[in-house]
Parts: structure tokens; C-alpha cells; sequence
């Protein structure tokens, strides 16, 4: 239950900053006179989350918060769809898959700027892909969204030079900052990520695929800035400009603490 289920932003600063999480699993409490565990995993054991994130939280879905398997943030669907053939009229079923959010929540990304001249331009990027959509199959309804600043996030601290960092996205680190990989206590998994690019009006191509550290990762921070961009553009027909992967890495910093419960 704990390896597989996703901590809260509560949670996750709870044990970034070195404390035991043993009793943020359930909270203990009293029923006809009997101690009893109310657990602190939601949505089916997916989420954990503190006791006061799932009061608020039940108040919100207005469910007993007693109740945690009863909580559900977001619900999933496969939907169906059929492309048509040109040349033959023949039909083709396929399926893809949806997320949708109870009202109240949704998805939430970190932006650090190295300088604040390009707030206003992701401000203006992100006006411009609620209009647009984000990901594949837009023209069948797919990818919508709308932003707002989360002005109560948790503050999170930036790893400093020769520390350990937590990180929030995916990492290319460059042949001078391998060692993020081989310190002591790193701990990481790679991803094999490819995908499509392409401009307005040509067809679409394969970008080249990159191997990166995934999400979640904890490396050794050797510089203020760490990874860079990879250029994913196909070597064989590829497009007339350069296509860039981003592999810069956002990161929090871990009390050393938290480092030596995981490598106990």
C-alpha cells in the first residue's frame, strides 16, 4: 500500500524535511468508547494524504471523512472512436482513455524562474493552450483545460550545489553531471520517451527517442543548474529547424534524514 500509492503535497514535505511519516498513515481516533484507525489512504488506496488534507477533502466532496474509501478525486473511461480509410472507406475502432477531475481538483505543476522576465510569457503560453488543448486527439474534444496560481502551495526549497535533490520531472543530465547518477545515495529509474513534432500543415514525424530519468528520481545536485536540452528532431527527414526535448531538472531539496531512511 505504501509503495503504490501517491503522497499529498503535505506528506511529501512531511518526509522531505526528514520526519517519520509512521503516523501520518491513519489517525487515531474514538468510537462508542473503542480506539479505532481511520486510515489515510483515499481513492482506493492511491492516494495518501494527512488527516487534515482528508477532512478538507471530504468536506469538499461532502463525504463522512471517516469514509476514505469512499473519497474519489478523479474518475477514468475508455472512449471509442473509428477512422475511416480514404481510399478503401474501410473502418478502423480504436480506443483511448479519459481522466476527469471532480470539481475542486486537478493536476498541479512547479514553475522555478532562473529569471522573472519569463513570467509573463508562460502566463501567456498557458492562456494560449486552454484555447488549443494539450496532448494528442484534440480535435476529438481531448485536452482541455484552465489554469489557475495556486497562491497556498507548500513552499519547496531548491537542492543547493553538492547536495540531494527530489525531482519533479524528467531528467537529461549532460556527460559532466553523470555522477548525479553513481553518488551513494542516488536513487532513480529511466524512461525511453519519444513522441511526434511536427509544423501547421506538414506531416507529422517521429522524434528521436531519449532515454531520461523519470520523475520521482533522487540524484546527486553537483550544479545550481542541472541537465539540458536534448535535440529530438529525426535525423532522416527531419524538420527544417531544431526540436528540443527539455531535460533541465526541477528539483527539491531532501533533509539528509529522509536519504537514510530510504537506504536503511
Amino acid at each position: 500500500m505504501l509503495a503504490t500509492s501517491r503522497p499529498s503535497e503535505q506528506i511529501l514535505s512531511h518526509w522531505l524535511q526528514g520526519h517519520s511519516l509512521a503516523d501520518q498513515i491513519a489517525e487515531k481516533s474514538k468510537a462508542n468508547g473503542t480506539d479505532i484507525a481511520i486510515s489515510n489512504f483515499i481513492h482506493g488506496e492511491r492516494i495518501w494524504v494527512t488527516s487534515n488534507e482528508r477532512k478538507a477533502i471530504a468536506e469538499m466532496l461532502d463525504k463522512p471523512a471517516d469514509e476514505p474509501h469512499n473519497m474519489r478525486i478523479w474518475s477514468e473511461e475508455v472512449a471509442p472512436h473509428v477512422v475511416v480509410d480514404r481510399h478503401s472507406n474501410s473502418p478502423n475502432l480504436f480506443h483511448t482513455g479519459r481522466v476527469y477531475f471532480v470539481p475542486g481538483c486537478g493536476l498541479w505543476f512547479d514553475v522555478r524562474y532562473l529569471s522573472t522576465q519569463w513570467q509573463d510569457d508562460i502566463k501567456a503560453v498557458l492562456n494560449v493552450m486552454t484555447d488549443s488543448g494539450i496532448g494528442g486527439l484534440r480535435s476529438t474534444g481531448h485536452g482541455a483545460f484552465r489554469w489557475d496560481a495556486w497562491s497556498d502551495a507548500v513552499p519547496f526549497t531548491a537542492p543547493k550545489p553538492e547536495t540531494y535533490g527530489l525531482l519533479l520531472n524528467r531528467l537529461a543530465p549532460t556527460s559532466r553531471q553523470m555522477n548525479a547518477l553513481t553518488a551513494e545515495k542516488a536513487t532513480y529509474r529511466l524512461a525511453t520517451i519519444g513522441g511526434w513534432c511536427g509544423n501547421d500543415g506538414e506531416q507529422p514525424r517521429k522524434r528521436r527517442r531519449v532515454r531520461l530519468l523519470t520523475e520521482g528520481s533522487i540524484v546527486h545536485w553537483p550544479d545550481a543548474i542541472l541537465g539540458q536540452l536534448v535535440d529530438v528532431n529525426p535525423k532522416s527527414d527531419g524538420l527544417a529547424h531544431q526540436v528540443y526535448r527539455f531535460g533541465f531538472g526541477l528539483g527539491i531539496a531532501v533533509n539528509p534524514k529522509a536519504l537514510e531512511a530510504i537506504h536503511e
